[in-house]
């Protein structure tokens, strides 16, 4: 398996081979944090976007639009019953919505019909009025479609190299980067390009490894039992 880094703090550009236990030694301030940071990011992020991590943050997004739907509402109609009414059909369909979450990828035509159904009900209540609710429906439309996966790959890759490199990674005075992980074997690359200190594009065609874990300093192992 082939690990390859370029323009990431003090690494030009290196190819590492990762073959059983690998160890990379080195001078103070060589790069040996940078690689296992960058192999860390990017690992990470390839099962966080496709384990529960995935299915929590899509779930949240879901209810929040809902909420939006609701606080919409409140200026769309002209009295409290018409409110209710409303309201009791944002939460019916949360509940439909509930009832197929587990496997809302393989039951998307119900999402999307329900989904119809509430927009329809609430464009009777909303012709009249100035605002318009569009975008929320448009997003939540989006969630279960493969443009959704990829923007969370590239937010959740940007907040993994913000945190893990505290928003400083891209070595100075170069404006592109990449991170790569390839097993010519298994046919599989996971890859990342940066320009800017921003992710322009999140590839993989099939998870290398399930998860991963780093640690900075040893110490932190001494003080686990702690924390």
């Amino acid at each position: 398996m082939n690990f390859k880094i370029s323009n990431i703090l003090s690494i030009k550009e290196a190819n590492i081979v990762l073959n059983g236990l690998t160890v990379i030694a080195g001078e103070n301030d060589s790069g040996k944090s940078t690689v296992g940071k960058s192999v860390f990011c990017l690992v990470k992020n390839i099962a966080m976007s496709k384990g529960n991590f995935f299915y929590r943050n899509r779930e949240k997004f879901i209810q929040n639009r809902l909420d939006d739907l609701k606080n919409i509402a409140k200026f769309l109609v002209q009295n409290k019953q018409e409110y209710d009414n409303l309201a009791r059909e944002i939460n019916q369909f949360n509940n439909n919505f509930r009832s197929i979450k587990t496997n809302l990828d393989g039951n998307k035509q119900i999402y999307l019909d329900e989904l119809n159904h509430l927009k329809a009900t609430m464009n009777k209540v909303s012709k009249s009025h100035v605002i318009d609710f569009e975008i929320i429906f448009e997003e939540l439309s989006e969630v279960v479609t493969n443009e959704f996966r990829e923007k969370f790959k590239k937010n959740n890759m940007q907040k993994l190299l913000d945190l893990t490199f505290d928003r400083d990674f891209l070595k100075h005075y170069e404006h592109e980067a990449f991170i790569e992980l390839q097993d010519e074997i298994m046919g599989k690359k996971n890859e990342v390009l940066l320009k800017r200190d921003k992710i322009e594009k999140v590839y993989e065609n099939g998870k290398l490894f399930y998860d991963v874990t780093f640690v900075d300093t040893p110490v932190i192992l001494h003080l686990y039992p702690l924390l």
